[in-house]
Parts: C-alpha cells; structure tokens; sequence
C-alpha cells in the first residue's frame, strides 16, 4: 500500500491528477507530516528541503520500526551516515536505515 502526504494543496491535486492519468495505486492524503504516524511504514520517500529532514529527524528516531528505510532524493539527513548514496549527475538519493 502506498500512502502520499502533502500538505500544499496545489501538489497534492496535481499529484491525484498525475496519479489518475497514469491509472497509479497511490492514496495521496492533505495532511501535514507532523500529524502522521509514522509506526507502521517499511519505507519513507521524502523529497523535502534540508530544513524539513532535519525537523523530521527525530520524528524518524522516535516512530519508525525497527528495520525500516528512508529514501530521501536530493537531500541528507545531517548527523546520519547514508547506508548507500546514488549519484546520476546532479541528482543524489540517499538510502537510510532505520536499524
């Protein structure tokens, strides 16, 4: 089950739209991150700003279950070490553990 969470509007119209032209299996939510439960999630992609991954560092620390990931595109979460980094030109995934 995939669950987005955006908390902008326009996004996340623009998501549900893009996710219904390509027939997509994702339930997009308005909700802000803040309020989520993280609990009971085996994956995290994030494609926030330096400031929000730091914000959400110790959310991570605090809700996440042992063993699960967290995929962040573009940006590090500072003071964790990447378990892998992906570099394709100028883009960068960093691949996080939660272990």
């Amino acid at each position: 089950r995939l669950v987005g969470f955006e908390y902008s509007l326009l996004p996340v119209v623009l998501a549900k739209i893009q996710n219904w032209l390509l027939r997509g299996n994702i339930q997009i939510i308005k909700k802000d991150i803040f309020k989520v439960d993280l609990s009971e999630a085996d994956l995290i992609y994030c494609y926030l700003n330096p400031k929000m991954m730091q914000e959400l560092k110790e959310k991570f620390k605090k809700e996440m279950k042992q063993d699960a990931k967290i995929i962040s595109f573009q940006f590090k979460i500072e003071g964790w070490e990447a378990k892998k980094v992906i570099e394709n030109g100028d883009d960068k995934i960093y691949l996080y553990y939660n272990n």
